[in-house]
């Protein structure tokens, strides 16, 4: 017969276990959402709609086209090739955080980035938290005008050395990055990915509607640079209420960036002089290709992988430190690197099982059920719903808003509204859900678990979605039509 006390400390021991209950590894996670879906091709009826040609020369669907067809389930080895599957078909974001990675490690190994960020952290000693409203605003304003949220990669290992030497940590500089890109791309002003496409297939002028896109904007990002600069001070003044506090990596990095502010001012000789010109120049380069040739990731990752070399070279580094640099940068990365292929493998299940296009008319009819004072919302919670599965706003566009556009006008929505349900459903999920290539990469780049971004990022996430709800009821209760 047991004694009491043992009972007693049985009891408390398994109540610890209860409170201490992690969230499993994104591996595991990614796993079932896979498995998931792949259940769900053989329970979901098959179906299809007509690909036709949209906006500059886009293929989007015909609203009218849906037909049931011939199941075809998931198997046991289109199971088994579901991750490698995905992996290819994510392999520009693969591909591209690989490169970003071990450029950026061969500019560490120049030197270059540890006295830029001291001269930095030096200047802003004072009023570093102005950094964050200042940066944020930035960076949100060229993606509510150019609509790249994907430029949140090159941004977090650019101010990743400056968070860190001002006493913040991974969290707070891949949150500027994030939440900034997202606030800019959600609201979108003139955002030709999301406003301008779901305009275009809605039939309404372009970009019209601006003044309640950009109250919207205002709106969100002041409650983003609100809740990061909330927990960018608390771990300021104590590290150790940093989501980052006790690990490894993050110590290390507070090690390299931190002690030199603490010690004499670093300074750059002649040949990093030179190399820190050249960096400026590429980065110069890049903005242009983005704003003037098109350029997406496969152009930049080519252009990091020159800019590695000639930076490496023009610092006095050799060919082989500036491989051995590449080799480091891609061994930091490479779980983000995989994270991304692994959570296209959702989207690819669905997409073979040929249910993809039955989920994409099943919310159709759902949101044609709902009262029409609900309908608005009901647009953006579903809209936020397919953006797990289909995180690319211009993919989002051209499957939803062919349905949703003609939807609206039976239910007493405006297709304004329409629209706006869809941006705003589509870009807030993109920094939450496992499944977006682009933010597993930028997490991976800046050191942060998953699971530690989620406790982070959710409360704002909650605040974000009611401040949506909130336009949505204004633009279902006026009628609103820009």
């Amino acid at each position: 017969m047991s004694h009491p006390s043992e009972t007693t400390q049985a009891t408390q021991a398994t109540g610890a276990k209860r409170r201490h209950w992690q969230i499993p590894h994104i591996y595991v996670i990614l796993f079932v959402f896979i498995a998931i879906a792949a259940v769900a091709t053989h329970f979901v009826p098959a179906g299809e709609f007509e690909r036709i040609p949209g906006p500059n020369g886009r293929i989007t669907i015909d609203a009218e086209s849906f037909r049931f067809v011939e199941p075809n389930p998931t198997g046991i080895v289109d199971f088994m090739l579901a991750i490698p599957n995905g992996l290819m078909s994510a392999g520009e974001v693969v591909f591209f955080t690989f490169m970003i990675g071990g450029m950026f490690m061969v500019l560490r190994r120049t030197g270059i980035i540890e006295i830029g960020v001291d001269k930095l952290s030096r200047r802003f000693a004072g009023r570093s938290l102005l950094m964050i409203p200042t940066l944020m605003t930035v960076f949100a304003v060229v993606a509510t005008i150019i609509g790249t949220q994907e430029l949140a990669l090159v941004y977090v290992p650019v101010i990743l050395p400056l968070m860190i030497a001002l006493r913040f940590d991974s969290v707070t500089a891949a949150a500027v990055a994030l939440c900034a890109t997202t606030a800019g791309f959600t609201t979108g002003i003139l955002n030709p990915i999301n406003t301008g496409l779901g305009q275009q297939l809605s039939n309404l002028p372009l970009y019209s509607g601006f003044g309640l896109r950009a109250a919207a904007f205002v709106v969100v990002l002041g409650a983003g640079i609100f809740f990061v600069m909330r927990y960018a001070r608390k771990v300021q003044a104590s590290p150790e209420q940093s989501l980052m506090a006790g690990d490894e990596t993050e110590a290390e990095k507070r090690s390299l960036y931190q002690h030199a502010t603490d010690e004499g001012a670093l300074m750059a000789n002649g040949r990093q002089k030179l190399a820190a010109i050249a960096t400026f120049a590429f980065f110069g380069l890049l903005v242009y290709g983005v704003l003037r040739q098109g350029w997406f990731m496969m152009e930049m990752a080519g252009l990091f992988i020159v800019m590695g070399i000639v930076v490496g070279l023009i610092a006095g580094l050799t060919t082989d430190s500036i491989c051995e640099a590449f080799n480091k940068g891609f061994r930091d990365v490479l779980v983000g690197a995989m994270i991304a292929g692994v959570a296209r493998g959702v989207a690819v299940v669905l997409e073979d099982g040929q249910i993809m296009d039955t989920l994409v008319f099943g919310l159709g009819n759902l949101v044609g059920e709902l009262p029409t004072l609900l309908s608005a919302i009901g647009m953006y919670v579903s809209q936020l719903a397919f953006n797990f599965v289909v995180p690319s706003g211009s993919g989002q566009a051209l499957v939803t808003m062919p349905i949703m556009a003609p939807l609206s006008d039976i239910i007493g929505v405006t297709r304004q509204t329409a629209v706006l349900a869809y941006q705003l459903g589509d870009g807030v999920g993109n920094i939450l859900f496992p499944t977006s290539g682009y933010f597993m990469a930028t997490l991976a780049i800046a050191g942060v678990p998953w699971q530690k971004w989620v406790k982070f990022f959710f409360p704002l996430f909650c605040v974000w979605v009611l401040i949506s709800m909130g336009f949505l009821a204004f633009a279902q209760a006026t009628q609103w039509v820009g």
